[in-house]
């Protein structure tokens, strides 16, 4: 087992560009006037479920997901440095929740 982080960025850009073509989702470039940006964004191909359709385990887990992506989102918004800021939480998450 190698960790993706390893490669070199084209075994990555390979690796990941499978990885979504696996899942379903491809890069699609956006409809814009302006094309002299490169923006993609990436439609996902999925099932809808209702919430009350998961299993109380699950249902934790997505609130525990949904409020640590709230306290993320709540305190990148103030920050200058979103990027330093980005590796800063995540260290410290995976700190707190091994």
């Amino acid at each position: 087992m190698v960790p993706v982080s390893a490669l070199s960025e084209d075994l990555q850009a390979k690796y990941y560009k499978q990885k979504r073509t696996e899942t379903g989702i491809m890069p699609e470039k956006p409809e814009s006037e302006n094309q002299d940006k490169t923006v993609l964004k990436y439609g996902l191909k999925g099932v809808k479920t209702p919430f009350e359709n998961f299993s109380q385990k699950e249902r934790e887990e997505i609130q525990q997901w949904i409020e640590l992506l709230e306290e993320w989102h709540g305190e990148r918004s103030r920050r200058k440095d979103k990027t330093e800021f980005d590796k800063v939480f995540v260290g410290h998450q995976k700190y707190i929740n091994p």
